[in-house]
Order: C-alpha cells, then structure tokens, then sequence
C-alpha cells in the first residue's frame, strides 16, 4: 500500500491510500467521512484493481482551509490529485454527499480521464421540489438538519449514524463510523452541508449518462422516485437497490462483485 500527499489549491494537501494494481477505482466518501470508510473494498478490490481512497481538505489527514470548503473546490481537488496520480480510464465511485465532488469534477474538467461514474445513494439534486421527488428532503427538511448542526457536527452524527445502516450494530462498529465522521472541522462540515443542500447536478448526470457507463445505487426508501427519473433522464444507466445508505460497507461482498461487473462494461480506455 502506497500513502500520497498530494498538493491542492489553498496552501493544503489531500492524503491518500492507493493499493493494487490494474484498472483504477476512486472512491469519493461522503459528507465528513474519510478514507478509512471503504477498507472492505480496499481490501475485497486491490487483487483486480488499483483501488485509491483519500481524506478531502478538511477531513482525516487533510488539513483544514478556512476559504474554499465548497464542493466546486472539491472538484477541482480531485482534478489535482486525478493527474497527479495520472490517471486515466478510471472508475469514480462517489458516496452520497460524495456525489456532489464528482458532478463538480464533471462540470469544470469533463470526463476524459472518466471510464465510469458510479453514484452511491444520492440524487444529482438533494432537494426535492415540484419537479424532482428524488432527494434528500425539502427546503424545509434540508433547512431543519441545518438547525440541528448547529449543535454541533458530533451530536448530529450520533443521531444520524445509526439511519445510515440497516441492522443493529455493535458499539464497536457504531464507535469506527462516528470516528470516520467526526474528524472534520466543524466549519467545513456546516459549509459543505449547506452547498450540498442547494446543489443541482441534473445536466451533468444526463450528461455522463450518454456518454460513460453510469450506475446509480439507492436505499430502498427511493427506489422509486430514483427509477422514475432516471428512466426519463439517463435510461442507459443502470440501477441497483440495497438496504441501506452505507450498502459499502454493510454489504461489502455483495456491493464488491456489483462494482466488479460494472467496472467490466468498458470505459474509453477499454
């Protein structure tokens, strides 16, 4: 396993993990989390793949900014560590929130260098309205976890930590997922929630649908409205349900062979 630091706009660095050799797989974690949250691919991918996880500014190893804590930042910090690690053909594998740096990614530095987009239990527009039923919540919805945040990001996640899973869990497992979540800087994580909460990435998820293979996976609570808009936006993606927000993790052997299959259908390098 290689460690990377990598320089990125800001005077700050991203830190990385990359194990494995073969086609290259980059997993973007969600809001707050790290890089330690996908070990089960790291370690279930790494004998095919060239498997790359890494903390974003603000969060684990990667030092805060006090500017520049907006997912467009976050784009252009995946451009940088994209061609710092030149890589080419690669499967993007982003994690609710997650979404959010990917479509940035897609919308300032196009998808040259992308063999595939695969989005993990997020809608390209977290709020919902009367045009999308696919999201997050409401204006209201979204409004009021913002309320809760300003009790601080910890509190906030040891109530919603456990919504994420769809079985109990020990107070190990419980006590690994808070650690992952709760080593961003309170500000960046209240700044990156409320960008997210206002994000609409629709043009670009229509657009790399045409033009990349493009997997959406869900919880079950949303299977419907996502099928409904994506069979109308992006009918050549494909669409997997699972159980749970954190399928990754919770399911990682069966989540590990569907990215496998998906990481086959091809890519501009292929």
């Amino acid at each position: 396993m290689k460690t990377h630091s990598i320089p990125v706009a800001g005077n700050t660095t991203l830190f990385v993990r990359d194990v494995g050799e073969g086609r290259p797989i980059l997993f973007v974690p969600g809001w707050t989390f790290g890089h330690d949250v996908f070990g089960a691919q790291q370690a279930g991918l790494s004998d095919s793949h060239r498997v790359i996880t890494y903390d974003p500014r603000g969060t684990g190893r990667s030092p805060a900014t006090l500017m520049g804590n907006t997912y467009a930042q976050h784009g252009d910090d995946l451009a940088a560590l994209i061609e710092a690690l030149d890589l080419h053909d690669v499967i993007v594998v982003a994690w609710s929130y997650g979404s959010n740096t990917a479509y940035a990614y897609l919308r300032a530095h196009g998808h040259d260098r992308v063999g595939g987009l695969a989005i993990l239990d997020e809608s390209p527009k977290p709020m919902r309205d009367a045009e999308i039923a696919w999201g997050e919540g409401s204006a209201a919805e979204l409004s009021a976890y913002l309320g809760m945040l300003r009790e601080g990001h910890a509190e906030f996640m040891s109530g919603y930590a456990q919504t994420m899973i769809s079985r109990e869990t020990t107070p190990e497992e419980m006590d690994h997922i808070l650690a992952s979540s709760q080593s961003t800087e309170p500000h960046v994580a209240w700044a990156l929630f409320a960008d997210g909460a206002l994000a609409d990435w629709r043009e670009e998820a229509r657009a790399i649908s045409r033009a990349r293979p493009y997997w959406n996976v869900v919880r079950d609570e949303h299977k419907d409205a996502a099928s409904a808009w994506l069979s109308e936006n992006a009918p050549a993606g494909r669409l997997s349900v699972y159980p749970s927000h954190m399928m990754f993790w919770e399911f990682p052997d069966r989540f590990n062979q569907d990215l496998r299959a998906f990481a086959a259908e091809g890519g501009n390098g292929s």
